[in-house]
């Protein structure tokens, strides 16, 4: 199916009386004819039909005067074949442009008209004929017409469809997914798209669904149903990001199939039938065509990548912390704590130990030089006034030490 680009899908008869259009939805035909002219164009076969025949008619005076025939090619008859290499439709028909509708005159003309709508590779060359009898015998030149299908891409964006591109967001955030086809308005009333079988990954082993293989969301508390524009090849989806346990950034990939709306191509298959659709957007979509749409329907992969941190921008995770109830509590048995430190280290400086109690050998006590022993009134066992009770405690075991080892006799145990 060619995108509808109204300059490379004409083409005319070598004379330049007949210029023809070709569109999905039928044969558009311009007639180029001189001032006086009159006749009238018919479908050979559907001469009955009004909607398939047109009077052409001008005044005397007039220089060349253009009148547009459109013919359907649901109602006129129009001959369809289908052409499996290239991929696509024939459609043909004869229009005949005759002077009188009851009599045939030498200037009579029958014109063979072929058209072919295809379902292009993404590098396709399309073709409409025009062949142009003169008589019923005479052939005239084929015109070959080019052009490209529409050129499809996946992007994330932030906040709404139409934020930035996001490459980089942090697990919660809103995103949305956004699949983008370019041809316009033109290309719509050709194409239609489907969004399918997409799934998350770590680029390495891990894959997760997030849209199946009927276009609807896996999970909608991850990703809700993709939303389609009625008048562009558009298609969105919201999302919260999310990441693997394991990964900092996340590949998405997705399948795009574009489907022809000529002869229902898209009927079923886009906007599809999903729990999140609009009820009143389903009623006209109960009957399902889905295999042999499906058929008919070019698929390509698309792909986006973003970066995923399961951390809170910095500003976030101090909000979090500070406002959690364990948090609290842990900042009231610290105070509590530093409270009793600073009691304690104050009774310290207050009080400092002032005895301190060693041992030594007995030789290196023995050995060392003594002083005259002071009178027994002199040696007093209380402590001196400014003393602790624990320093006092010391120099009293210290006293008792030193008299025991004054007495000791070492013969006796040696």
């Amino acid at each position: 199916v060619p995108t509808v680009t109204t300059v490379p899908w004409k083409g005319s008869e070598p004379q330049g009386l007949l210029h023809l259009e070709c569109t999905s939805l039928g044969f558009k035909i311009n007639f180029n004819v001189p001032g006086g002219y009159k006749g009238l164009a018919q479908v050979k076969g559907q001469e009955d039909k009004e909607e398939c025949r047109k009077q052409i008619q001008t005044g005397e005076s007039s220089s060349n005067s253009s009148t547009e025939f459109f013919v359907a090619s649901k109602t006129c008859g129009v001959t369809r074949v289908k052409s499996f290499e290239p991929a696509g439709q024939n459609y043909s028909l004869i229009l005949h442009l005759v002077h009188h509708g009851a009599l045939i005159t030498g200037g009579d003309r029958a014109y063979l008209l072929q058209c072919f709508i295809g379902k292009p590779p993404m590098d396709a060359e399309f073709s409409a004929d025009l062949t142009v009898m003169k008589g019923e015998l005479m052939i005239a030149e084929t015109i070959s017409l080019t052009s490209v299908p529409p050129t499809c891409a996946y992007s994330i964006r932030r906040d709404s469809p139409d934020g930035p591109v996001v490459k980089t967001a942090f697990v919660g955030d809103t995103v949305f997914h956004r699949w983008d086809c370019d041809g316009g308005e033109e290309a719509n009333n050709v194409y239609g798209i489907q969004i399918h079988s997409c799934y998350a990954s770590d680029d390495i082993d891990m894959k997760f669904p997030i849209i199946d293989d009927k276009g609807c969301s896996s999970d909608l508390a991850l990703l809700s149903d993709p939303q389609y524009s009625n008048d562009q090849l558009t298609a969105f989806a919201e999302s919260k990001a999310f990441a693997f346990q394991k990964a900092d950034s996340l590949k998405f990939v997705c399948k795009l199939s574009l489907c022809t709306r000529d002869g229902d191509g898209c009927e079923g298959v886009t906007p599809p039938a999903c729990s999140g659709n609009s009820p009143d957007l389903l009623v006209t979509r109960r009957i399902r065509h889905q295999n042999t749409a499906l058929e008919g329907a070019l698929s390509s992969a698309l792909s986006a990548r973003v970066n995923v941190s399961s951390d809170q921008p910095p500003i976030d995770r101090l909000a979090d912390v500070l406002s959690s109830k364990g948090t609290l509590m842990l900042l009231a048995v610290l105070v509590i704590a530093a409270a009793l430190g600073t009691v304690l280290l104050a009774r310290y400086v207050r009080h400092p130990i002032d005895g301190v109690t060693t041992c030594s050998d007995p030789e290196t006590v023995m050995s060392l030089p003594t002083s005259p022993t002071p009178p027994a009134e002199a040696r007093s066992p209380l402590p001196p006034p400014h003393a602790s009770p624990v320093a006092a405690q010391d120099i009293e075991a210290n006293h008792r030490l030193a008299e025991f080892m004054k007495n000791f006799d070492r013969s006796r145990y040696v």
